[in-house]
């Protein structure tokens, strides 16, 4: 009697199968008897795909719609025409995320280090493996591969960061501290990993101290590097001054020119006036909206007062147009400044409120230009 066989209904219960296996390993050995065995142990929890040399893999990783779905490849040293490290080197940029696994019966070492600096291998696998050492050595690679999925998420999102930036980082550094807590049992296996958490961290620290739309520092990194300066000037008897400024008729500006225009014009500013910073000694901050503050250590009223100057001539010569503004026909800075000696260690909101008092003179005086008094 004759079988019929629905194809169609075969090939749903198929893709019904494998969708319900979460994970695809690419296996590549020259011997089919490996490849045999390998299918037996992997099949009932994984989808498998299967080759018998590098030259065969590598055309159906390149042929593969979706050649990201391979999670891991455990691939054979020696092989004919191409050597698995080899192989597993130029699948990197088709497949750069997935895990790379190293299969074979030699243990030569000049195998094992050009395995893990050429070929991006995670483990070097001795033949002959026991079953259930093989099971655990796949899923911890493929727990290492969903802990680097969730920290390239964690990279996305941290593009995101917004003004309300404090609590994003309070948020991310229990995100940062949970992921650093898992790392951490896989260490032997996962330092790469814990190398990526470092400079996360450090982007995280910058992010938190850095206004995100000129780069400048934030009002709160400004307010802590006064008082740390002010406290140093008051012992060490050092002049420090204070520079705040506006730029004039920045409102008609956005609302004539538009908000792009005049976050373009606001970085302009900001380019111009970390120019005249001295990087090691000095701080430039965006303090809110279109005004700046500049905190300027061991420096007099004359030399503050030029660098005030400076900012205003630099920015004549970039021309920006302002059809708006009452001033000039194009955009200019009104700016005060303020120097002294510091009386006590709490000097710094002083400072700060002198320096905008003359702000205050000069735009009430015409703007585009200094105020200043010592």
């Amino acid at each position: 009697m004759k079988i019929v066989i629905d194809k169609d209904k075969l090939k749903s219960i198929q893709d019904q199968k494998i969708t319900q296996k979460k994970y695809t390993i690419f296996l590549v050995d020259d011997e089919p008897a490996n490849i045999e065995a390998l299918t037996m142990i992997l099949e009932d929890k994984y989808n498998i795909i299967q080759a018998y040399t590098g030259n065969e893999a590598l055309a159906l990783i390149k042929n593969e719609p979706n050649p990201s779905r391979i999670n891991l490849i455990i691939s054979d040293q020696r092989m004919p025409g191409m050597s698995g490290v080899e192989f597993l080197k130029q699948t990197i940029p088709i497949i750069p995320k997935t895990i790379r696994m190293i299969l074979t019966g030699f243990t030569d070492i000049n195998d094992i280090i050009d395995s893990i600096n050429e070929g991006q291998v995670y483990k070097f696998l001795p033949k002959p493996i026991e079953p259930k050492d093989l099971l655990i050595s796949i899923q911890r690679a493929l727990e290492a591969y969903e802990l680097e999925k969730q920290n390239i998420i964690l990279i996305e999102q941290l593009k995101e960061v917004n003004e309300n930036l404090e609590d994003l980082v309070r948020e991310r550094t229990e995100q940062l501290q949970a992921s650093l807590a898992a790392l951490q049992k896989q260490k032997e296996e996962l330092e790469y990993l814990s190398n990526f958490q470092d400079t996360l961290v450090n982007e995280l620290e910058v992010l938190s101290i850095t206004d995100p739309l000129t780069g400048l520092a934030n009002r709160r990194w400004l307010e802590s590097f006064a008082k740390e300066e002010c406290e140093k000037s008051f012992r060490k008897k050092n002049e420090i001054s204070v520079i705040m400024i506006d730029i004039d008729h920045f409102k008609r500006y956005n609302d004539f020119y538009g908000h792009a225009l005049g976050d373009k014009c606001i970085k302009s500013v900001a380019e111009i006036i970390k120019k005249n910073m001295r990087p090691k000694t000095d701080l430039a901050a965006r303090y809110g909206g279109e005004e700046f503050c500049c905190i300027l250590t061991q420096t007099g009223l004359e030399d503050a007062w030029k660098i005030a100057e400076s900012m205003i001539l630099t920015l004549k010569k970039e021309s920006i147009p302002h059809e708006k503004s009452e001033t000039s026909k194009f955009v200019t800075i009104s700016v005060g400044v303020y120097s002294t000696l510091p009386k006590d260690e709490e000097s710094w909101k002083e400072l700060i409120l002198r320096a905008d008092d003359y702000l205050y003179k000069a735009k009430t005086n015409g703007r585009n230009q200094v105020w200043f008094k010592e």
